[in-house]
């Protein structure tokens, strides 16, 4: 399917997908703090219409219109605002963090797990930027990877910059 993308027509998905991310930036514009509200964005992909879309045929403009953006980024800060945006990224800012400082010097397991789970949600992060994941598995599996961090990282002590160690837990980190 890959090479079929590359080399065959794609029924004007690359273009809808640009005329998606311009929908949904016009939706940020005029709701920057706290967005439209969680479900809000197909009520507002109505209202907010980019000048963009008058060159458009009407039959593509209404798929478009029912359509999500795909990029979760910009549908959580369509949604939830920028705000919700600085939340969403510091949950995994953290997380990540916290796998990456524990300390697994004597449990060579647990280690290749933290690496495991960083790698899985880094590679969310990226498939974020290309798909909207509402819901469904990319979503579980980032909440899964998440609460498995969290079991994985309780208890355990630290590496600090400057070679003290002081125990912590992701769960006392503050979101």
């Amino acid at each position: 399917t890959v090479i079929l993308r590359l080399t065959e027509s794609d029924n004007k998905s690359t273009s809808s997908r640009f005329m998606l991310a311009e929908q949904a930036l016009l939706i940020i514009e005029r709701n920057p703090i706290v967005g439209v509200g969680l479900g809000g964005y197909a009520r507002a992909s109505h209202q907010n219409i980019p000048a963009s879309f008058s060159a458009i045929e009407p039959g593509f403009r209404d798929i478009i219109l029912s359509s999500l953006v795909h990029n979760k980024f910009l549908l959580v800060a369509a949604e939830s605002g920028l705000v919700g945006l600085s939340l969403f990224m510091y949950l995994f800012f953290v997380t990540i963090k916290w796998l990456w400082k524990a300390d697994f010097s004597n449990d060579p397991v647990r280690q290749a797990l933290a690496i495991g789970l960083i790698a899985g949600l880094v590679a969310s992060l990226v498939t974020f930027m290309f798909e909207h994941a509402y819901m469904g598995v990319p979503i579980e599996t980032v909440w899964a990877a998440i609460g498995a961090a969290i079991a994985l990282t309780h208890g355990l002590t630290q590496r600090s910059s400057k070679s003290r160690r002081k125990r912590v837990t992701l769960v006392s980190a503050p979101c």
